[in-house]
């Protein structure tokens, strides 16, 4: 993904839409992308969240009690309070 193509879908989720021009330039500076495979635990109440996560291709389920709670796609963040308050009760 181009970073033309990142700004483009950055600029497509919400809040981010609000930011000004600059700033959108700003945070374009501290991006990371990085591949998963299938499967792969990122968050749960043993494995802190170290960043803010927004899914650009594939899916990610939340599981709560080990059953699927939710599923996030193209365009979704998920469990920004696992970075906020470095907690998180379920699993992604």
């Amino acid at each position: 993904m181009s970073i033309l193509d990142q700004r483009k879908l950055i600029e497509s989720i919400h809040p981010f839409e609000l930011l000004s021009s600059s700033t959108l330039d700003d945070l374009m500076k501290k991006i990371d992308i990085a591949y998963y495979p299938k499967d792969t635990l990122l968050i749960s109440n043993t494995i802190p969240s170290i960043a803010f996560y927004i899914i650009i291709k594939g899916s990610v389920k939340e599981l709560v009690d080990g059953e699927i709670y939710n599923v996030y796609s193209s365009g979704d963040s998920f469990d920004a309070d696992a970075l906020i308050y470095s907690k998180c009760e379920n699993r992604f």
